[in-house]
């Protein structure tokens, strides 16, 4: 039975990843070689070495054989055929936690990372509700705060995850671990919060209801509009919430 041209390119991916080379003998062009082969699989890997080195730099800085592992990874896991290589890094994270005994600071430094690469990735899958959230966000006025509470709804930042550290190496002095830390976009950045266990839950009850108003979330909290506005101004501030005013 003859393989269709899908099958004969992931046969030959697969060969060349795992340097097969005498599997591929039959594929080759008559004016190729076995050697031209082999110097290609080397570019290629050296390419994605390099990719990754520049894509995970801020977790090497905490490694002292960050390449060595690098080069494991690369060796141990060719990319399949049509893979982009776009979840490399964040599969490479996955095999170090997975693979690989860490400090409680390497730790840090890759949950850190696989924080950003989630709310890359939903962005990406959710962009419609990123976009509109960044534009609301950037039309709000300054001074919202002045307007009536009834006239003022609050949106929430679709995109964002959270992680939690157990070192203080990437906290503020004052913040004592193990503590949560949420990850979010603000515009073309991505920010970072620690909010205390009152202010987190507050959030949620207004993850739940929103869009509301102010005095809808007041009421679902069951606090004062005195309290809540020092909470709301600041998750407006860093970019969880946005204020619109009606």
């Amino acid at each position: 039975m003859c393989e269709t041209y899908e099958e004969q390119v992931s046969r030959v991916v697969d060969a060349l990843g795992r340097e097969r080379f005498q599997d591929l003998t039959d594929d080759l062009h008559p004016d190729s070689s076995i050697d031209r082969v082999r110097l290609f699989v080397d570019r290629n890997r050296e390419k994605r070495v390099e990719k990754l080195r520049s894509q995970l730099e801020f977790v090497a800085g905490v490694f002292d054989d960050f390449d060595h592992w690098i080069d494991v990874y690369v060796r141990q896991h060719p990319l399949a055929a049509y893979d982009t290589g776009t979840c490399d890094a964040e599969r490479l994270l996955l095999w170090l936690l997975d693979k690989r005994p860490l400090t409680a600071e390497q730790r840090d430094y890759v949950l850190c990372q696989r924080g950003r690469h989630a709310v890359e990735e939903l962005a990406r899958c959710c962009r419609a509700g990123h976009l509109a959230f960044q534009a609301l966000r950037a039309r709000q006025p300054a001074d919202w705060v002045d307007g009536d509470w009834a006239s003022v709804t609050l949106h929430v930042n679709p995109i964002r995850t959270n992680v939690t550290f157990i070192t203080r190496a990437l906290l503020d002095p004052k913040t004592d671990p193990p503590t949560e830390v949420l990850f979010f976009p603000v515009r073309n950045e991505i920010a970072t919060a620690v909010l205390q266990p009152e202010e987190l839950a507050a959030l949620m009850k207004l993850t739940g209801a929103a869009p509301c108003t102010l005095d809808a979330w007041r009421e679902r909290l069951k606090t004062s509009r005195g309290e809540l506005l020092p909470l709301a101004q600041a998750l407006v501030g860093v970019g969880l919430v946005a204020a619109e005013v009606n």
